[in-house]
């Protein structure tokens, strides 16, 4: 996977450091730690740095994790508007400060997304996309966005240039392997599932449990909506 991804409007950087002062990790807590993004996440916001940091070392490659090479996380970056008190280069940008990192004066974060191995227990509860009889690797789409950036479609592009990229990058891949995306979203986040639509994801089942669930400031019952779509290599 390349280490960043550009669309027309935004540049998807690659996390890969979860240590603290580092700009990976910052830019992840300033996700992670707003309670309306994470809104519809089961485990809720990360009020500190260091909580932000556990929950980061889950979502990058780790030598000693099975799998590693299979986490992917990136932050999607906006263009930031252009800070007429500050110097400017011949190309029209913001200088950079005084730490050399030009990404930090010209880019605001918008969110995060990421692919990750499908947990056994969400593979048990949705039927696969693929019918071949190869080996079969699941990765699970997630993404959170500030409400700042909400409704311009951001989630959508990002998630579309991530998933070519993967694509791309696998093309390569073992014939013996099929790979598929899937994702899992409450019934009741409709702008995720309008998203998952868009992007060509299937609804393939639901399952409910009895328990309730808080999302979105209040109980729910847990009812969650599956989807797949199937790899094109």
């Amino acid at each position: 996977m390349e280490a960043e991804i550009n669309t027309p409007r935004l540049k998807l950087v690659r996390l890969l450091v979860a240590a603290e002062g580092h700009r990976d990790l910052q830019w992840f807590h300033r996700v992670w730690s707003n309670e309306q993004a994470t809104k519809w996440s089961r485990s809720g916001p990360r009020k500190t740095i260091a909580q932000s940091k556990i929950w980061m070392a889950g979502v990058i490659p780790s030598p000693d994790v099975e799998n590693a090479k299979n986490r992917i996380a990136y932050v999607v970056l906006v263009p930031r508007p252009m800070d007429p008190n500050k110097p400017t280069t011949m190309d029209g940008q913001n200088a950079p400060d005084s730490t050399g990192d030009r990404l930090e004066d010209d880019w605001d974060v918008a969110g995060i997304i990421t692919l990750l191995p499908e947990s056994s227990s969400q593979s048990g509860r949705a039927h696969s996309a693929c019918s071949s009889a190869k080996q079969k690797l699941t990765l699970e789409l997630g993404y959170l966005f500030l409400p700042s950036h909400w409704g311009y479609g951001y989630a959508t592009e990002s998630a579309r240039a991530l998933l070519d990229e993967y694509q791309r990058s696998i093309s390569y891949a073992s014939p013996t392997i099929a790979v598929e995306f899937s994702a899992h979203v409450h019934v009741d986040n409709l702008p995720s599932i309008r998203v998952l639509g868009k992007l060509g994801f299937q609804n393939v089942t639901r399952s409910e449990d009895e328990e309730l669930v808080y999302l979105d400031g209040k109980e729910r019952r847990n009812i969650v909506a599956h989807f797949r779509k199937a790899v094109q290599v």
